[in-house]
């Protein structure tokens, strides 16, 4: 805002009625302009630091101004006082300067604190009461879009008319441009919009292979935790036979140890021939016979 006060204007002073903590009037300071302020409330002006106390005071829009000023802002101020103060404030600003930067809000009435909303139009008949007119331009809606320039002057209808319908355009230039970005970005958007629909159908491909897989790694898992169940099973089997087997070894050579131990007694070597011939008689009994 204060880029566009010294651009627009090249105030050499500036009174900031309303003027919070200070920010306005230090910005101003900063590009040379000789600028001060008040406000009403004693809270915003001790929280004013220290390097800008010498221009910002405790005072009332409706207090008499000290001084002439080349622009007076009067930013969101109005709408807080009764309307019985509203038309005194008028007049103590516009005795003090001929350019005044205006702004109300035409629409917040939900705030307790805001006691006299109007609509543009009431501000621009009470100040005309004053005889100040509004300024046609497109630049003070940098600040809000109610914020208007009052000058002091006297009003020509045709060059109010050629003036107004200049900024029209610019207002409808400005529009059907915005309207135009808007649409491209719209387009933008929708082409975003089927880029994330391709690539969110292809994540879900991409998780419905990666589950199919899941799925088939898991059986692969359970397949081969029942063969190694399986062959746990069987290398137990095993090695119960190998102790078997390991027991009947042990057993054959015991009885082989037994027996040659047998057949080198002296009663062994004599029974000898007894053995031979049972055996003998063995084989020539006919076959059938008891």
């Amino acid at each position: 805002m204060a880029d566009f006060i010294v651009n627009e204007f090249a105030p050499r002073t500036v009174l900031d009625a309303g003027c919070a903590i200070g920010f306005l009037v230090e910005a101003l300071r900063e590009r040379g302009v000789d600028a001060c302020g008040f406000d009403i409330s004693e809270y915003a002006i001790s929280q004013v630091p220290d390097h800008l106390r010498p221009y910002c005071e405790l005072g009332s829009i409706t207090d008499e101004i000290d001084g002439r000023y080349d622009l007076i802002s009067c930013i969101e101020v109005l709408e807080h006082l009764p309307p019985e103060h509203a038309e005194p404030a008028i007049q103590n600003l516009t005795r003090h300067t001929d350019r005044i930067l205006f702004s109300s809000t035409p629409d917040d009435d939900r705030e307790p604190t805001h006691v006299n909303v109007q609509q543009p139009d009431a501000w621009v008949h009470a100040f005309a009461d004053r005889g100040f007119f509004p300024r046609p331009s497109t630049g003070a809606i940098v600040l809000s879009p109610q914020a208007i320039v009052f000058e002091r002057r006297e009003p020509l209808l045709v060059d109010e008319v050629a003036a107004h319908e200049v900024v029209r355009y610019r207002l409808a230039r400005g529009l059907q441009e915005a309207e135009a970005t808007a649409e491209e970005e719209r387009a933008s958007a929708e082409e975003e919009r089927a880029k994330t629909e391709e690539q969110r159908a292809k994540a879900d491909d991409e998780r419905n292979a990666a589950a199919t897989e899941r799925a088939r790694v898991t059986d692969l898992e359970q397949r081969l935790s029942a063969a190694e169940l399986e062959a746990s099973v069987r290398s137990g089997e095993l090695d119960r036979l190998q102790g078997r087997t390991e027991t009947a070894e042990a057993t054959a050579a015991r009885v082989a140890s037994e027996l040659a131990e047998l057949r080198a007694t002296t009663w062994w070597r004599i029974g000898r021939p007894v053995r031979g011939a049972v055996t003998w008689l063995r084989v020539r009994r006919p076959t059938g016979r008891r």
